[in-house]
């Protein structure tokens, strides 16, 4: 037996009816469907977000674009949403700041994905084509790669640059620097609408001093925890605070710090003493025998002549004590 469906098919047949009638001649689908209109920002944003959000609508209307342009980025760090990049842009523009403007359109397009329509997306590459009159590209090289280049005094990056800098047309202050290198900076004019080509050369720093250190001639010297030689050493040495060690067989060690200065020169002798504590603990321990020199006249003035024997001779002169 066959069941029949007479109302589904109906509804089928219907919605065949619906879905026709949705397409023109050449086939374009839904071509009569409403476009969509996306919520505003102060819809989309919370809390303390949109409330940074309206300040910085208070702030463009009265004029004071820096002040809407760092409530926006608050508002962003809050609660991401690309379309404040649109904004930031717009304040950017305000303030004459052209290559930042077009920085902030570039995330906003970069972030905004397929969140942005046609038109908006449209809107904003006109919008960078228009800037691009009002900007340079620049391209940066350095022999020596880390060099740190500031712009109008705000950091822009180091080198070695991945692509072209975007820079606002006329005349820009230029700084460069990095550890172990003599500062740069002198002006570049960059023109509206072209290229420009800026070449970082460096020269190294000089911060170093001469230092010079004298000791006997069998005695070792350290500088820094490195064994440099023995007897006499100098060389250049960095800037600042060293450690110097002198050390010897059977001598005391002595160590100084030496403070040097850009370009000083310092000599410093550190001859080394006989060793104290061997010499005592000669004289205690066995009560016999001294070295010669003072100790032994010493000791003859004071020798009683009858009740010691004759001391054997020897080298040093060994005695024994009455």
């Amino acid at each position: 037996m066959t069941r029949r469906w007479p109302h589904r098919r109906g509804t089928f047949a219907t919605a065949i009816l619906i879905l026709a009638a949705t397409l023109d001649v050449g086939g374009t689908a839904f071509a009569q469907m409403p476009k969509k209109t996306p919520p505003s920002l102060s819809e989309m944003l919370k809390g303390d977000a949109k409330d940074a959000y309206e300040e910085a609508r208070g702030h463009f209307k009265s004029g004071d674009f820096a002040g809407s342009l760092r409530a926006l980025q608050r508002a962003q760090q809050l609660s991401p949403n690309p379309r404040l990049f649109w904004n930031m842009a717009a304040c950017e523009k305000k303030l004459g700041q052209y290559a930042k403007a077009i920085a902030y359109v570039r995330k906003y397009l970069a972030a905004g994905g397929g969140v942005l329509s046609d038109d908006e997306q449209r809107e904003a590459n006109d919008f960078v084509t228009a800037m691009r009159t009002l900007v340079g590209s620049v391209t940066v090289t350095s022999p020596t790669d880390g060099v740190q280049l500031y712009v109008d005094d705000e950091l822009v990056g180091a080198t070695p640059f991945a692509s072209a800098l975007v820079v606002d047309a006329g005349t820009r202050h230029l700084r460069f620097t990095r550890a172990g290198y003599k500062d740069g900076a002198r002006t570049e004019s960059v023109p509206a609408g072209g290229t420009a080509a800026w070449s970082l050369e460096m020269d190294r720093d000089a911060r170093e001093g001469h230092l010079v250190v004298t000791t006997g001639s069998s005695e070792s010297i350290w500088v820094d925890g490195k064994l440099m030689g023995r007897g006499e050493w100098g060389g250049s040495v960095p800037s600042g605070v060293h450690t110097v060690l002198v050390t010897g067989s059977g001598k005391k060690s002595r160590e100084q710090s030496i403070a040097l200065r850009d370009s000083d020169v310092k000599i410093v002798d550190l001859h080394l003493q006989g060793n104290a504590s061997n010499a005592t603990w000669l004289w205690v321990s066995g009560g016999v025998l001294l070295v010669a020199g003072a100790v032994v006249g010493g000791y003859f003035l004071l020798k009683p002549t009858s009740s010691t024997p004759d001391a054997p001779k020897g080298t040093l002169g060994t005695f024994i004590f009455p």
